[in-house]
């Protein structure tokens, strides 16, 4: 149960995923293996805050933040989100929270 508590990393390259306390401090090397240059974080409204820490955190690594995830992803969501996919310039996504972002 210790491990469980720990975190875990679970994924093939080009997707990981890492849970536990403290894993969004740890992201460059992630992000660095999965060949990112420019992450987009995505988060619900909710986790807005948290995902502009995380955008703030990774510095020039940080393509932008599109908070607007919602339960089972509406199409004009999903289209909202890629609309600033395409222009941010990011090569690669952090999503912050569960099955919506």
């Amino acid at each position: 149960m210790a491990g469980f508590f720990a975190g875990f990393k679970a994924g093939e390259a080009p997707v990981s995923v890492r849970f536990g306390i403290g894993a969004r401090h740890d992201l460059s090397p992630e992000l660095q293996a999965l060949g990112v240059s420019r992450a987009l974080v995505l988060t619900t409204p909710e986790q807005a805050e948290a995902g502009d820490a995380l955008a703030r955190s990774l510095g020039g690594v940080a393509a932008g933040h599109f908070a607007g995830a919602v339960m089972h992803t509406p199409v004009e969501v999903t289209e909202q989100a890629l609309d600033v996919l395409k222009t941010s310039g990011a090569d690669g996504l952090v999503a912050i929270g569960g099955g919506s972002t």
